[in-house]
């Protein structure tokens, strides 16, 4: 009896067969989709934002800073990281998010707010007086960068009434 599937010219068919279907898969007419460009990225992070979908806004700005790190967005998308981890209440990480744009971009016109927000991640961890106040002393010392560096800038007044009610704490 003769067996089909042992027959050389199959098993040589059904290699060729593979190879090409390897290599139309690999070809771009039959990829998903393309990458998104550095302003489809943060126009779609600053929506998702503004929708309050912070989660996704994260994940559309990482991957600007991760795909183009030399764009002109990647700072924006730096500090609307931050900004999103803040309205999530994730303090910490959000924190060291607008500690680290502060020390990365020192003469950026948004170095002011990133300290105001970075001292608001400690007032904001604040708790009663018979807890830890290791968050007050922080948020205290970074109000006081903030009035001592910047003391025309706009978030001087709600800092020194944060640093008020720090120091009742």
């Amino acid at each position: 009896m003769f067996k089909f599937y042992e027959s050389p010219k199959l098993k040589f068919s059904i290699v060729i067969l593979l190879i090409s279907w390897m290599t139309c898969s690999s070809c771009a007419w039959f990829q998903e989709k393309k990458e998104k460009t550095a302003k489809e990225l943060v126009n779609e992070g600053i929506n998702e934002f503004n929708n309050g979908n912070y989660e996704y806004s994260i994940n559309a700005f990482e991957k600007l800073k991760d795909w183009y790190p030399f764009s002109k967005f990647a700072v924006l998308a730096e500090i609307k990281i931050a900004d999103a981890n803040f309205r999530l209440k994730k303090y910490e990480e959000a924190a060291l998010a607008y500690k680290e744009f502060t020390n990365l971009h020192p003469t950026n016109e948004a170095v002011p707010y990133a300290i105001y927000q970075n001292g608001l991640c400690y007032f904001n961890q604040v708790d009663t007086v018979d807890r830890d106040q290791s968050s007050a002393k922080t948020a205290l010392d970074i109000f006081n960068r903030l009035i001592k560096q910047f003391p025309e800038n706009i978030y001087v007044n709600q800092a020194k009434a944060h640093k008020k009610k720090c120091l009742k704490s």
